[in-house]
């Protein structure tokens, strides 16, 4: 039973890499990404303490109590709150930011299982061929009909 819930740990632990663009649901220009942090000592990272609804924040997927472990590439871990908050506004004047977050309960799974904690490995599989020239409506068409000819129902 323990492996079977040590393993469930593992497979539900995620990073999760939030993109934020400060811009409102009809495209125009957002006053703020929507967030609030703050200092942990405990944790020597920042937490994000207010995610507001119908936000930039909200949209990338930030909820409140994500521990931030990088804000565009930069770890914060120990890090100067005050350095933190001025690349976030930074981020606001340049209309983007990036951000790794992890909640606390993976985080406290990773700092127990010595597990690194790293951005989300993102792998695009080609749905479409490559190569119009090699699919063509004609071809499925007349694969279609030697399938078909070749099942009788009797």
């Amino acid at each position: 039973m323990f492996f079977l819930e040590q393993r469930t740990k593992e497979l539900s632990y995620a990073v999760r890499l939030c993109h934020l663009n400060a811009t409102n649901d009809d495209g125009t220009p957002a006053s703020s990404f929507g967030f609030e942090i703050t200092g942990s000592p405990e944790y020597e990272y920042p937490i994000i303490t207010h995610v507001e609804s119908k936000s930039p924040g909200e949209r990338s997927g930030l909820q409140a109590d994500d521990i931030l472990l990088k804000v565009n590439k930069r770890k914060t871990k120990g890090a100067a709150f005050e350095k933190i908050k001025k690349a976030i506004d930074k981020a606001k004047r340049d209309g983007r930011i990036e951000m790794l977050v992890v909640d606390k309960d993976a985080f406290h799974y990773c700092i127990k299982t010595n597990r690194k904690f790293k951005e989300p490995y993102i792998k695009v599989k080609h749905v479409f061929p490559r190569s119009r020239s090699s699919v063509t409506y004609q071809s499925l068409a007349s694969a279609r009909a030697a399938l078909t000819s070749e099942v009788s129902f009797d």
